[in-house]
């Protein structure tokens, strides 16, 4: 089965957080918007964080397909703003 990779970059770090698999970009994204929304240290500063897809992963055979990385989302596309009435 083909899994892929993915990260979250912090900006403010300057570098990316630990990779995980998933089936696929939507999975993916679906996790990273809910990451975004839900009390955490993304939703706290969504302007700092970001997905990225880095690779692919074949679970029968373990080879890994890389390439450069590719931005996905960034999680203050996620956040719904109050307004105020």
């Amino acid at each position: 089965m083909k899994m892929q990779l993915f990260t979250i970059f912090d900006k403010k770090l300057e570098a990316y957080h630990q990779p995980f698999c998933l089936e696929n970009e939507n999975v993916a994204l679906r996790q990273f918007q809910n990451m975004a929304k839900k009390e955490s240290s993304i939703a706290d500063n969504p302007e700092d964080y970001s997905l990225w897809h880095t690779a692919n992963f074949e679970t029968t055979t373990g080879e890994t397909e890389t390439f450069v990385p590719q931005l996905l989302a960034k999680a203050h596309e996620f956040v719904i703003q109050s307004q105020e009435t």
